[in-house]
């Protein structure tokens, strides 16, 4: 073979090389090595986590950070228009049963509540048990009935949501200011163990197995403060009292018992129960999580930051909670939470229930949402 054929040869030979290399080298972008996310190493497409988290990483969705969670929700919501009927007050009360919804307000011109079939089309409750001024402050379907419960001690039921009767609570709820008798707001509502369960200031309670006949539980010897929020799990209601975190549980609804340590400090208390467990939530962000009631084990990362949480609801599968500023999450398991990148909320959300396929959820503002998801 002649020298210059060789040197053809190995020419050859180097530029195949040099082209193999080349072409190893070329990333996904035709730049440099495969191209990595911006977002803690997950991959993100149109904004949302892809799949593809790190299970060390940070990922970041507006001002929320979490460790381990993912951001960015797959929840959809959309807007509804209610303020004709609701006006711009806070919807503060919503529940499901009997093939409607039904959502009542802090105060309106047509009595502040009104009800759906699907959560989107609202018609004005003619004759609302509350009057102008009145607000409600809570409301469970259950045994066949809706029952509400709202401000001067009025508790009313429905059969159909639509036609309200209030019920006589006599002295239940009673109490002396500068001399003067008044009627405190009854503050919430559970059912549970056969029989509904409210409460308001002054550590006044009541029950009822029919919604319509009351008597009274005194637990002023625990405490006095308003119970905020009540929920029925596994044999237990747990209930929150006040803004000091506390939380008492009991069996029947008639005796409570406090329980030594609260996870969630000085503030108020939203609790629900789904998925066996109870799962709590407080002004400060905080959420927690119980099977018992009694020993609560605090979540990492709830997404909401420092933010207030106002309600938390369970349904079809998963948690939802909402707070200040339209902020809402939700969870499978009330550990792991997903912020929603747009509840369609500017404000706070105050209120959410589930029914026929659909969350609705309302707040300040008049402003209510549906999500099928």
């Amino acid at each position: 073979m002649t020298n210059r054929k060789k040197w053809v040869i190995v020419l050859v030979i180097v530029l195949a090389l040099g082209m193999t290399a080349a072409g190893c080298s070329k990333n996904s972008d035709g730049s440099g090595s495969s191209k990595t996310a911006e977002s803690g190493g997950s991959a993100t497409e149109g904004g949302t986590t892809a799949g593809k988290t790190d299970s060390n990483a940070t990922t970041k969705s507006g001002d929320s950070t979490t460790g381990g969670s993912t951001t960015g929700g797959n929840m959809k919501w959309t807007a509804v228009d209610v303020t004709s009927i609701l006006g711009d007050s806070i919807i503060t009360a919503i529940a499901y049963g009997g093939g409607k919804f039904v959502a009542g307000a802090s105060s309106s011109a047509d009595g502040n509540m009104a009800y759906s079939s699907d959560g989107v089309t609202w018609t004005a409750v003619t004759e609302s048990p509350f009057v102008i001024t009145n607000a409600t402050h809570g409301m469970v379907y259950a045994n066949g009935k809706f029952v509400v419960v709202g401000d001067v001690g009025i508790i009313a039921y429905s059969t159909n949501g639509t036609d309200w009767t209030r019920v006589n609570t006599g002295t239940i709820f009673e109490y002396t200011s500068s001399g003067a008798t008044h009627k405190a707001a009854v503050t919430a509502i559970a059912y549970g163990g056969g029989k509904f369960v409210v409460g308001s200031r002054n550590g006044k309670m009541a029950y009822s197995t029919d919604g319509v006949t009351w008597t009274a539980v005194d637990i002023s010897n625990i405490t006095n403060d308003t119970l905020r929020s009540i929920a029925y799990g596994n044999g237990t209601f747990v209930g929150t009292w006040g803004y000091n975190g506390k939380i008492m549980t009991s069996k029947d609804g008639i005796t409570w018992t406090a329980i030594a340590n609260s996870p969630f400090g000085s503030s108020y208390v939203e609790v629900a129960y789904g998925g066996n467990k109870f799962v709590g939530g407080n002004y400060k962000g905080t959420i927690a999580y119980s099977t018992d009631g009694v020993t609560w084990t605090t979540v990492s990362n709830s997404t909401f930051g420092e933010s207030i949480i106002n309600v938390i609801a369970y349904a079809n599968g998963k948690f939802v909670a909402g707070g200040s500023v339209g902020k809402m999450a939700y969870s499978s398991d009330g550990v792991t939470w997903t912020t929603v990148t747009n509840s369609t909320f500017r404000e706070s959300i105050d209120a959410i229930a589930y029914g026929n396929g659909t969350f609705v959820a309302g707040g300040k503002g008049g402003r209510m949402a549906y999500s099928k998801d």
